[in-house]
């Protein structure tokens, strides 16, 4: 059955990505479960540092969902809020994908051949990191600095003293809608500004 699933190119990803599926949900967590993660984010006063919390998100991921809120002094923002538990189930859906590799590894030659356990050894970090927000905002502040002066691209301003591990505060962005970049007029516009901004990271912040 290895040499099989290694024959057949996508057969090892499907079921890596069925495993690790079955531990993350696309679904949306009810306030019940986002007050008590918010609180542990931001202490007890939780709800003073906003004037308006909108508790239906309007984007949900299988890590994080995002709700927008607007601030005592009047700004609107996006909270974007790790769901509970997620991390451990992406540990442990690392843990097991990690356990199916080695062992297809240990059965099947043409799977050595690939090296998968230490490409996936790479990649495991990568997918931990999603889960902490301060990598987030680190992240953020340092596109913010780095195309600050660039013509097409600003990073949304965040706001450090609200975010934690499991929350990230940030200037609400109205921007165009994915299935809007279909539009003709969007479509060079997009891809230009895009190769722009891709060059811009690479050669000039040092980034991929």
């Amino acid at each position: 059955a290895p040499d099989a699933a290694a024959g057949r190119p996508g057969t090892l990803i499907r079921a890596a990505l069925v495993t690790v599926n079955g531990y993350t949900s696309i679904n949306a967590i009810v306030k019940a479960e986002l007050f008590p993660t918010s609180v542990r984010a931001l202490g007890s006063e939780f709800m003073q540092h906003f004037a308006e919390f909108e508790w239906r998100p309007i984007a949900v991921g299988s890590v994080a969902q995002v709700h927008r809120a607007r601030l005592r002094d009047g700004r609107t923002v996006a909270v974007k809020v790790v769901k509970s538990g997620v991390a451990l189930r992406v540990q442990f859906g690392a843990l097991v994908l990690r356990g199916i590799l080695r062992v297809a590894e240990l059965l099947s030659q043409r799977v050595r051949a690939l090296c998968l356990p230490a490409h996936f050894e790479e990649l495991a970090p990568l997918l931990l990191d999603q889960c902490d927000m301060r990598n987030e905002l680190q992240n953020l502040l340092a596109d913010g600095d780095n195309f600050r002066a660039h013509p097409y691209v600003r990073a949304p301003r965040a706001e450090p003293s609200l975010c934690s591990r499991d929350l990230l505060v940030m200037e609400y962005v109205v921007g165009i809608m994915g299935h809007d970049f279909k539009r003709p007029e969007f479509r060079s516009i997009v891809a230009e500004r895009l190769q722009d901004a891709f060059y811009a990271m690479c050669y000039f912040h040092g980034v991929f």
